[in-house]
């Protein structure tokens, strides 16, 4: 049971550091396809709008007398608005109606109440509160850390007894001390550090507190953490505990008690006590920065990460470039993002493309997939032969990053050597995999952007259906039309729309090749096939990718701009009550 606990504590703690309060670095290095984005227009977005009688038939339904009725509206309201749908607060007197009638089913009541939550709605706090407290223990989970967040005083004499009592059932003390944590009330001080410092309490009851307590107050408490410490022979909460009273204190006696814990064997202890030294001062982790970023736990490897990251020098953007190794996927993305940055700073530039090139070189495929993106996206050619040696791989991230790194250098020494490739690689793979399949469409791309017409031959193998892949097929067909702009091709241009066609073969087409199909169609200025993509679209263009592919093209071919077919918002429908449509006339 013991071991339950702790590993629930641990779990919590994970889930905990890897929160909103440790966001990863936005990505600015991302793989695609450069046909994703041609042409440059795209369709747009369709308002989706609800039938106006829908909300006034949800409210009168929500006056019947059917349990049942009334919560699947509520639940339906909840999610009209989080799907964007304006108006909702509407039905906030029917739902507070629903909430405060006590002979409703609690799962009604607990509709209601989840819809004036997702509504917002702070006007029903005080009938939450009473439902909550009337209520069953579920619906006091739901609506309890709502008032909290929304800082509900009157909520706080009911946690203080509710903390001070020895028959408070558990889940509702938690919830008590959660409350009055986040609304840091200081009257509730003694109360909880007494359940924090107990050491007869259950595990998590004595961690929660700890947390409320280091929330209400940033000093004075450096001697109770000390005390805990000091008798973490009974189990790893003790220091859990010690490093939560004084998370927010910033006296050189609880740094030193914080710097101790940053160094605990116990990954939990660790990142708390590190993280809380990183949100004072960054510098205060730096003695404890080496031999975390070797810890088997990934949360305190992010703090050490983060660190150096937030003091860069020369030499630890060098140790910081072995985590482009990182077991963690999101951790060494982390180094490759922060490198990207940073290496604006021109006193930093350097390091980084060396450091970054030896990771490149070596033997780990983990490097060797973020050391290419980054120096790719730094557009630092001279890596290029080293990517053309990566394509051959065994790993899959690293077979496709490589092909995407060359098509981002562009450079046109690498066009015969990569199309001595990609002929190699044809004749070699059947079927592709689908690594090999994105691999492939990366590097058409890039023979097209170089347009480079020895690859012509290669690229028409992969107009009819077979064996090759959907993104190798797209990309090679866009390329030949790159390639061949402006030049009459008619037996492509007649294999071209066969592809866009169909629509109806065992299996269809995939939409991708159609739509590249349609694009060189336009390049190709195939006039021959002008009449075939007219009857696809009619006289309006729809606002649909394929349309407006089709648009594009009949304007390459011949100068005629159809006309856009006016955008109509969509009313969304399906929902388990609705409005009956009135009879069509005859």
């Amino acid at each position: 049971m013991r071991y339950f606990v702790m590993l629930l504590l641990m779990a919590a703690t994970v889930l905990s550091a890897i929160g909103p309060e440790s966001p990863a670095a936005a990505a600015e290095i991302e793989i695609h396809f450069l046909l994703e984005n041609d042409p440059p227009t795209r369709f747009q977005t369709v308002p989706w709008t609800l039938n106006p009688e829908l909300l006034p038939l949800w409210k009168r339904a929500m006056a019947r007398p059917e349990s049942e009725l009334k919560r699947q509206v509520a639940d339906s309201i909840t999610v009209a608005h989080r799907m964007g749908h304006a108006g909702m607060q509407e039905a906030i007197p029917e739902l507070m109606a629903v909430l405060q009638e006590e002979q409703n089913h609690p799962a009604a009541r607990h509709a209601a109440a989840n819809a004036l939550i997702a509504l917002d709605g702070r006007g029903s706090a005080s009938a939450l509160m009473l439902a909550s407290q009337k209520g069953n223990k579920d619906l006091r989970q739901l609506v309890e850390p709502v008032l909290a967040r929304w800082n509900v005083e009157a909520m706080r004499p009911i946690w203080r007894q509710r903390i001070a009592s020895i028959n408070s059932p558990r889940r509702d003390l938690i919830l008590a001390i959660h409350g009055l944590g986040e609304q840091r009330d200081a009257e509730a001080l003694e109360g909880l550090l007494t359940l924090a410092m107990t050491a007869e309490n259950p595990s998590d009851i004595r961690l929660a507190a700890a947390r409320a307590v280091g929330r209400i107050t940033d000093q004075g408490l450096e001697s109770k953490a000390q005390q805990l410490i000091a008798r973490s022979i009974n189990g790893i909460v003790e220091r859990l505990c010690g490093a939560s009273l004084i998370s927010r204190h910033h006296s050189d006696s609880a740094v030193m008690l914080l710097q101790k814990l940053g160094a605990d064997p116990e990954p939990t202890v660790a990142g708390d006590a590190l993280r809380s030294l990183f949100a004072f001062d960054p510098k205060l982790v730096l003695p404890l920065v080496e031999a975390s970023l070797l810890n088997p736990d990934a949360n305190v490897r992010r703090v050490a990460i983060q660190t150096y990251v937030a003091l860069p020098t020369l030499e630890r953007i060098q140790t910081l470039s072995l985590r482009l190794n990182d077991a963690h996927p999101e951790l060494r993305s982390l180094v490759r993002e922060s490198f990207y940055v940073l290496s604006k700073d021109a006193a930093l530039d350097p390091t980084i493309r060396r450091s970054s090139t030896a990771i490149l070189n070596g033997s780990d495929w983990r490097g060797q997939e973020q050391a290419g993106m980054l120096l790719a996206a730094l557009d630092e050619e001279g890596v290029a032969p080293r990517l053309l040696e990566l394509l051959d791989s065994p790993r899959p991230e690293v077979e496709v990053s490589s092909a995407w790194g060359l098509k981002t250098l562009d450079v046109a020494a690498m066009t015969a050597p990569v199309l001595a490739y990609a002929q190699q690689r044809t004749e070699k793979v059947n079927p592709f995999t689908s690594s090999t399949d994105r691999q492939m469409a990366h590097l058409f791309e890039f023979l097209g952007r170089q347009k480079i017409s020895e690859a012509i031959p290669l690229m028409e193998k992969y107009v009819p259906k077979g064996n090759f892949g959907e993104y190798s097929r797209s990309s090679a067909i866009w390329s030949l039309g790159l390639i061949q702009e402006g030049t009459v091709n008619e037996p492509l241009a007649a294999q071209l729309i066969v592809r866009v066609q169909d629509v109806g073969g065992i299996p269809p087409e995939y939409l991708e090749v159609r739509r590249a199909s349609v694009l060189t169609l336009g390049r190709l200025r195939a006039k021959t096939q002008l009449a075939a993509l007219k009857e696809l679209v009619g006289d309006k263009i729809d606002n649909d990718n394929m349309e407006l592919s089709i648009g594009w093209s009949i304007q390459q071919i011949s100068g005629e701009v159809i006309p856009m077919a006016p955008l109509v918002s969509a009313t969304r429908s399906g929902w388990f009550l609705e409005p009956i449509p009135p009879p069509k006339e005859r």
